[in-house]
């Protein structure tokens, strides 16, 4: 998976597309690299879809707010928030 997803992100870069990447902290996790990848090019957003991808609405606002907060914090543990 990872070099495929490698090879899109260059082609996404080639041709100038800006994207928006929903990130889940399992992942994030698991291809830490990637998303390294992805935070560097000013033409991608990152944004937060939880750490499991659960259903939301299927949880209470607390347990929704610590799935959220959990991704958050494994986007900045592996120091992709800055755009460096």
């Amino acid at each position: 998976m990872a070099s495929h997803y490698s090879a899109c992100i260059r082609n996404l870069k080639k041709y100038h597309i800006p994207v928006t990447f929903m990130i889940w902290g399992e992942h994030a996790e698991k291809y830490p690299e990637l998303l390294k990848e992805e935070a560097k090019c000013l033409l991608f957003t990152l944004g937060n879809h939880t750490y499991h991808h659960k259903d939301l609405t299927k949880l209470s606002i607390k347990e929704g707010k610590n799935k959220i907060a959990k991704n958050d914090e494994v986007i900045e543990k592996l120091q992709v928030s800055n755009r460096k």
